[in-house]
């Protein structure tokens, strides 16, 4: 079903970019901002990125997590000096459709996760320069790969290095030569574990809107490829209108549904591109990057009325709620987050204290 907010037309032609960042290399930029590899080439952006819709979040996007389509593929990164144990491994799970890719050298696999993003690491205790302890040690300290399960391998597994490689990040230690059953095991269960912590991680378990903890980080991404692009960003806090009486006079339990119900309908009806978080209770965030302050009202308007006109029914029951929405932009250099919330909340509340069902900004 088409949202009400399309994405954007691809422009015609290419046109002059300027790109004022910290990060040199430009095709990482556009990975990191699309999700996937832009091709450039001479001093024109490429027409793809005019067109393409920006990933949903590089973060959840990574995740592959099902969502009634077919997950992608996951991707092993093994990082051992042995071709043979890589051989045995990929042997091991190759009924499981995975990507692989072997790294011989422990000087190169900081560099090569600063680019890619493996579903799962297994690494050897018997490097050197720096040892697998220590490389675990230091790919934790990599943000995006604090949660990635880690399995230590090793030709000796003593009670000592157990401990070491537990205490260095690892979530599994297996002695190698390994049997093909062992290895299939630990990988399967530890990327099934992996998914769960992240999924927690991510969404909030009652509406399915992004956690608060995750908003706030896309938010701080988002504020970040605004200072690269220079492009716009639109936030928005909306609020379910006299919610409190809909609790009382049908329960919680029906409260709960119409936020599910909520939540359901804002997805429906915004781009894949926008953003949308539980910032508490019946609040929520919508984080709209690329779009101009007046185009995120409109759009917000035309879904805020379709909501009205929209009766739920629960248990035989028809009821009509409506909300507000105070929306703000980041436009200005040195705006920061708090006071992008701080805008957006106040507008909100303009919004409750005129009537409420209806969205309002002051920059409008």
């Amino acid at each position: 079903m088409p949202g009400i907010a399309e994405p954007y037309s691809a422009k015609q032609d290419p046109v002059p970019f300027e790109i004022i960042s910290e990060i040199e290399n430009l095709t990482d930029i556009l990975e990191i901002y699309f999700g996937k590899a832009i091709e450039v080439s001479g001093e024109k952006l490429p027409e793809e990125i005019f067109s393409e819709p920006r990933a949903q979040g590089s973060t959840a996007a990574r995740l592959a997590i099902k969502s009634g389509e077919e997950s992608a593929a996951k991707k092993i990164l093994v990082v051992d000096s042995d071709q043979f144990i890589f051989k045995i491994l990929k042997s091991a799970v190759s009924d499981q459709g995975f990507q692989y890719q072997h790294l011989t050298d422990a000087r190169n696999v900081l560099n090569t996760l600063k680019q890619e993003r493996p579903d799962l690491l297994v690494i050897s205790l018997d490097l050197i320069a720096p040892t697998g302890a220590e490389l675990i040690k230091k790919i934790r300290k990599i943000p995006f790969h604090q949660l990635t399960p880690i399995i230590a391998i090793s030709e000796k597994v003593s009670h000592q290095i157990r401990v070491e490689c537990l205490s260095a990040g690892a979530n599994y230690c297996i002695n190698k030569p390994f049997h093909d059953d062992e290895i299939k095991a630990a990988v399967l269960s530890e990327l099934e574990r992996s998914l769960k912590i992240k999924e927690m991680a991510l969404y909030d378990s009652l509406t399915g809107a992004y956690t608060r903890r995750y908003i706030f980080e896309r938010l701080m991404e988002e504020t970040y490829r605004h200072q690269i692009f220079r492009a716009p960003l639109s936030v928005a806090i909306l609020d379910l209108d006299h919610f409190k009486k809909v609790n009382d006079l049908h329960g919680h339990l029906v409260g709960d549904e119409i936020l599910k119900r909520l939540i359901n309908f804002l997805k429906t009806h915004l781009r894949n591109s926008d953003l949308i978080g539980r910032y508490g209770g019946e609040e929520f965030i919508v984080l709209m990057p690329g779009t101009e302050l007046r185009e995120a009202k409109e759009v917000l308007n035309r879904i805020r009325q379709k909501w009205a006109e929209t009766p739920q029914i629960v248990n035989d029951t028809e009821i009509k709620t409506t909300f507000s929405a105070g929306i703000t932009i980041l436009d200005q250099a040195g705006l920061d987050i708090t006071e992008l919330l701080f805008r957006s909340d106040r507008a909100l509340y303009y919004a409750k204290d005129t009537g409420r069902n209806r969205i309002f900004s002051e920059e409008l």
